[in-house]
């Protein structure tokens, strides 16, 4: 129960602080919706690494051919970012 009491306190901050202004709302929206996705993964590769014996219940299926799939649109972006005046990061 403190838990909800804390998320609706906090939210209701947030909102006053922002007064309205939907960009703030917006990036601070993001930033934690980033954060959470970031703590969880790390928290996977945690897992992984301290229960690598332990049975996975999903797997990628048909696995080398998705990550090998994946450098060439990168690439091609990068390119594509070049090609219309934008330097793409190295």
């Amino acid at each position: 129960m403190l838990d909800v009491i804390f998320v609706g306190v906090t939210a209701a901050a947030i909102i006053l602080l922002s007064r309205g202004n939907l960009d703030v709302l917006a990036q601070i929206f993001n930033f934690g919706t980033l954060t959470t996705y970031f703590f969880i993964n790390l928290s996977l590769i945690k897992l992984r690494w301290d229960l690598p014996d332990e049975k996975r219940g999903f797997r990628v299926p048909a696995y080398p051919l998705p990550t090998r799939k994946i450098y060439p649109c990168a690439n091609g972006s990068r390119a594509e970012m070049n090609t219309y005046g934008h330097q793409a990061a190295s």
